[in-house]
């Protein structure tokens, strides 16, 4: 399952969501060294069904490899409701967060981020979305 990454940067209005989307800013820092913040939004909603209930050890694999490959802290949010989370613009559906945390000296490419984060994500979506279920028996309406 070939998950694509699309790069919105903060002063876009970037409206096709499906399925990530990626934004690259500063995070304010006291440090010395400020890192860089990518984020990538996860739709729950998906085309197969409903991503839900993941466990935090799920995502261990993509930390790992955000941390052995781009020397990168990865967070993921769960985001259960619409809204505007962490001083950023409003998702209009409940996500999950991917935030990677890298170091400003770290040289990477949104492009090869991606590439590598891609297969981690894609067997997440692929264990953790249910399919939908549409009751079309009318006895139990």
């Amino acid at each position: 399952m070939n998950t694509n990454f699309k790069i919105e940067r903060k002063e876009d209005n970037a409206t096709d969501a499906l399925p990530h989307t990626c934004s690259r800013f500063h995070y304010p820092c006291t440090t010395t060294t400020m890192p860089r913040n990518i984020t990538c939004t996860i739709p729950k909603l998906r085309k197969e069904g409903y991503l839900d209930d993941v466990p935090d050890e799920a995502w261990e694999p993509a930390r790992r490899a955000a941390r052995e490959q781009f020397d990168a802290v990865l967070y993921v949010h769960d985001h259960p409701f619409p809204g505007s989370f962490h001083g950023r613009e409003a998702v209009d559906w409940p996500h999950y967060l991917a935030e990677f945390f890298i170091p400003e000296d770290t040289p990477i490419e949104i492009e090869t981020l991606s590439a590598v984060m891609d297969p981690f994500f894609a067997e997440v979506i692929a264990k953790y979305t249910r399919a939908h279920s549409l009751n079309t028996n009318s006895s139990e309406r």
